[in-house]
């Protein structure tokens, strides 16, 4: 069933490269090309190259960099005394056993590797050898080389499979590996959380895309229900985890309060690792990785969230939304062009910023959308090196956003995929039970709905309409009943429409964001009032005043407080937010006051 319901190819599918002019066919000679690709990805760009220190030494590291404009930057808005600083902790054996009993056995591995199942049956007869070795290794300041041995899978990423640059390396770790990176990964984290700018959403606990989208979404419509104009930059870096140079990573550690003896345990971590690249059951030869941090690790996207963090802090006159690599800059005024104008400024800063860290843009996932009244198609966006046309619809972390913010293509997008799934599924539904029915349903239908939706939520009632049409007939398939009515079924089935799904999720978040729960990115987005009383509705969120209907009261920040009113008393009243999750998401919210839910009347409107 995979070609039929799966939009990913096969990992099974043989691969080709050209190379050289000639087709490679050879597992042995791909696996080489791709590890020697890899492993010298910096060389191929036109980037800024600071060669890595043969012997550490942190005075010669310190001096190396005290001109950096990061470093400096960072130091200025973090002054550290030497009681703050941050060294690793000794662990006990049982912080160690919890962290070997979380590890999913249906995580990749390298070869070799001992199967979790056995790690965790027989963990009382190496635990403590295994904690001492941890602890060991924050004494002497190394980490073991063996752990450092990666194994690659090249993924295809999209364009053309005969290109080496559409792939992308992910590295395969032991599971011991993996416990000892879980537990660097937690002290590192724990210290450094507050450190981190609220723009960085990529790669953090309680946070995702959909705040990172809808934050900056629902902004832009608070401008535009004003009048004013927004100008968006959406950059893209190459090869952003590949490139992060090891002593400029080092240094930045140092900046932020590591002490020596945990940027020596660092240097030993990113220095001498090395890899292989295994294509079926074929390997490279092995290799020196002598820049970037491995993509696959636990560790990795934290250094890479550290690395980036201070690019936040450049960004003076405009607005940023991050996710790992993708970095969308906008600016906000009533003057068209003098938005423009601190836009370039901070662009200019921004690629600035990439050039002095060893990073690079890629020109061709950069583009520009300007919004607001009376705005050219035609209209171009003018920087050094950089000529960017107006973009009609961009696509940012799998949301198409149009000019309009309509979410049309995206919706249209969505309702495509999801019917030729349906599809695929009535032509075998006479062949499997209802079960099995129901569970592609779900997981292959129902599920294309539930990326990020708080985004497009309020869509018009023409998309709602598709989206219902495509649900109803979903349904009907799987539980083979072409007779009764939408809400009959949808009874039936213990299911709710899709919007009511997604007025669901943005209750989940509300309480995420009343508890202390969300991202504090999300401040921007809910907003409370102050009371010294108990309101019987429990109504705590607060509205601000609207001039539009499409940009302006029918958008989240807006709708959030009634919807939220409706909420019972007891459901809203529950401490544990896996039991408000439980409870909610069997909540059917029938007196919605937005304008999909409302009765329309021809010639008199909405009722």
């Amino acid at each position: 069933m995979t070609p039929y319901f799966s939009e990913k190819g096969s990992s099974s599918k043989k691969l080709m490269l050209i190379e050289n002019g000639k087709i490679l066919t050879d597992e042995i000679s791909l696996a080489n090309t791709m590890n020697d690709f890899f492993l010298n990805i910096t060389k191929n760009l036109d980037i800024k190259q600071y060669p890595c220190m043969k012997c550490f030494n942190l005075d010669g590291l310190k001096k190396r960099f005290m001109t950096h404009e990061s470093i400096k930057k960072i130091k200025q808005l973090y002054e550290i005394r030497e009681g703050d600083m941050f060294s690793f902790k000794n662990i006990s054996s049982e912080e160690v056993k919890q962290e070997i009993l979380s590890l999913d056995k249906k995580k990749s591995s390298i070869l070799g590797s001992i199967p979790v199942s056995i790690l965790k049956q027989t963990l009382d007869i190496y635990i403590v050898k295994l904690t001492n070795s941890i602890n060991h290794s924050f004494l002497t300041k190394k980490l073991p080389n063996k752990l450092k041995m990666g194994e690659v899978i090249p993924i295809f990423k999209k364009k053309d499979p005969l290109q080496k640059d559409n792939y992308k390396p992910v590295t395969l770790l032991s599971h011991i590996s993996k416990v000892f990176e879980r537990i660097i990964h937690k002290q590192i984290y724990s210290y450094m959380e507050n450190k981190l700018s609220k723009y960085l959403t990529g790669f953090r606990k309680n946070h995702g895309t959909q705040h990172c989208l809808v934050t900056m979404l629902e902004k832009w419509k608070d401008v535009l229900d004003k009048g004013e104009y927004i100008c968006a930059l959406f950059m893209d870096l190459s090869k952003a985890f590949d490139t992060i140079n090891h002593d400029l990573m080092l240094a930045k550690l140092e900046a932020y309060g590591f002490s020596e003896s945990s940027i020596q345990f660092m240097n030993s971590y990113l220095k001498d690792r090395t890899q292989k690249v295994q294509i079926n059951n074929c390997f490279s030869k092995s290799g020196k990785l002598n820049v970037g941090v491995p993509q696959g690790s636990i560790i990795g996207p934290l250094l890479f969230n550290i690395f980036i963090n201070d690019f936040t802090f450049f960004i003076e006159n405009n607005f940023l939304c991050n996710y790992a690599d993708d970095n969308t800059m906008y600016g906000i005024g009533k003057n068209k062009e003098d938005v423009k104008i601190f836009l370039n400024q901070d662009f200019q800063t921004a690629a600035k910023w990439f050039y002095e860290n060893a990073m690079i843009l890629n020109p061709e996932k950069c583009h520009y959308m300007c919004l607001g009244p009376n705005v050219n198609n035609a209209e171009e966006f003018h920087s050094v090196n950089f000529n960017l046309k107006n973009s009609e619809v961009e696509t940012m972390l799998g949301i198409k956003i149009d000019r309009k913010l309509n979410f049309e293509a995206h919706i249209n997008d969505l309702c495509r995929k999801a019917s030729q799934k349906l599809n695929a599924l009535n032509r075998i539904a006479s062949f499997i039970d209802v079960d099995k029915r129901n569970l592609l349903y779900n997981s292959m239908i129902r599920s294309q709905f539930s990326y990020c939706p708080l985004v497009w939520m309020f869509c018009s009632r023409k998309c709602d309409n598709k989206i219902n049409k495509i649900h109803e007939r979903a349904l009907r398939v799987s539980l083979q009943d072409f007779e009764s009515d939408f809400e009959t079924i949808l009874v039936r089935n213990n299911d709710y429409k899709i919007h009511n799904r997604n007025i669901q999720s943005l209750m989940i978040e509300i309480y995420k964001f009343l508890k202390g729960l969300a991202p504090p990115i999300m401040d921007t987005l809910f907003q409370t009032r102050e009371i010294d009383y108990n309101l019987r509705n429990f109504q705590v969120m607060k509205n601000s005043i609207k001039n539009t209907t499409k940009y302006g009261t029918e958008t989240i920040s807006y709708k959030s407080s009634a919807l939220w009113s409706l909420v019972p008393m007891e459901i809203k009243s529950i401490d544990s937010l896996a039991a408000f999750k439980s409870k909610i998401k069997k909540w059917n919210c029938d007196q919605c006051p937005c304008k999909l839910c409302l009765l329309f009347v021809t010639n008199l409107g909405y009722l």
